[in-house]
């Protein structure tokens, strides 16, 4: 089964696992004490988040492997999103094909989601019965397919929510079978297998734990000498580390040498983007948009592009900013809409910075 989640409202797919085929559809609600009532013989579950959930940054990584990329990009990240990145899960999509040539970089596509709204997320599911293996977003997934058919990622994101049926269905199909993201990793990963496969394994486990204590009685002295050391040049590393960025405090040294690294390129890049950002000027025209019933919650500027995301009292007020906004930007498209959780209208406005 997979569910496309917005807000308490969703709609689930039924897919035969082994033909693809549709064999059901309907429309479900995450509301308080509403219970999901998935056909019978479901056997595993996949969630879609819309794309306003979650916020997507395109990098260039020095290296091809996912799992290294996903290890990096919160040292990356660091300074370039709002809030903390180590309070978001963070998924990649590599955008590039094949291995890469040593000295080059590979364009990947970050998505991230605070761990909060995750959170949120999979209680709800929970409590009407939902373990999804895996928590994707389709309208993401329609994203990247855009940008391997060589269009430009601005503007994509009102192509991505503004799909026709059947084209939500065959990308239903496709994340079910392969999720362009999953944000069910580290504290929030799925355990069902994994806690199977444990108790398949744990007299196997038993028995090995005691043939390793027999057979590693002997080195037992030179490995704790040998621990020693370690733990010494660890420590001796760590204090370097706090020296050069006070009120950094890192548990371990795992990943320091790139984290650093990160962040003295984030110092070197942080002025050079604030200016060509202008961020400044664009507060300054967004001061004379203000008006009663119009609340702006979230502002992304990056030197070529900017994304606000608010709520209004009517949908009037909303088309009132888009006209406004193309005062002081260029192609201002209200990228989505729709009825916000806390009331009124949420949307969502994509331009470009430059003025007519």
């Amino acid at each position: 089964a997979y569910m496309e989640i917005s807000g308490d409202q969703g709609r689930a797919y039924v897919f035969e696992q082994e033909t693809g085929r549709l064999m059901q559809e309907f429309s479900f609600s995450l509301g308080e004490g509403a219970a999901v009532e998935l056909p019978e013989g479901v056997g595993e579950t996949v969630v879609s988040v819309p794309l306003d959930k979650l916020g997507i940054r395109a990098m260039d990584i020095p290296m091809d492997d996912p799992d290294r990329i996903r290890d990096v990009l919160p040292y990356e990240l660091e300074g370039l999103v709002l809030g903390d990145p180590a309070q978001m899960v963070i998924d990649a999509v590599v955008l590039g094909s094949g291995p890469l040539e040593e000295g080059r970089k590979q364009r990947v596509l970050a998505a991230y989601i605070e761990k909060q709204k995750l959170a949120h997320l999979l209680g709800s599911l929970a409590k009407a019965g939902i373990d999804p293996r895996a928590v994707t977003s389709s309208e993401l997934g329609e994203l990247v397919k855009g940008i391997h058919e060589g269009k430009e990622l601005f503007g994509l994101m009102e192509e991505a929510a503004g799909r026709s049926d059947e084209q939500r269905i065959d990308r239903a199909r496709q994340e079910a079978e392969n999720p362009t993201v999953d944000f069910r990793r580290g504290e929030f990963a799925y355990t069902k297998e994994t806690e199977k496969t444990l108790r398949m394994f744990i007299r196997t486990a038993a028995l090995a734990v005691a043939l390793v204590l027999a057979l590693s009685g002997h080195m037992a002295l030179k490995a704790m000498n040998m621990g020693k050391e370690a733990a010494a040049i660890e420590r001796d590393t760590l204090q370097v580390y706090s020296s050069l960025f006070p009120g950094e405090r890192p548990e371990n040294t795992k990943g320091l040498r790139y984290r650093a690294e990160a962040k003295v390129k984030a110092l070197r890049g942080k002025a050079a983007l604030y200016r060509e950002a202008g961020t400044l000027e664009l507060l300054m025209g967004l001061k004379d948009t203000a008006r009663e019933g119009l609340k702006l919650t979230e502002i992304t500027v990056d030197p070529g592009a900017v994304i606000l995301r608010g709520t209004a009292t009517s949908p009037e007020i909303i088309h009132a900013l888009k006209d406004d906004l193309g005062g002081f930007l260029q192609e201002v498209t209200i990228a989505e809409s729709g009825a916000a959780a806390s009331g009124g209208t949420g949307f969502s406005i994509s331009a470009k910075k430059g003025a007519k």
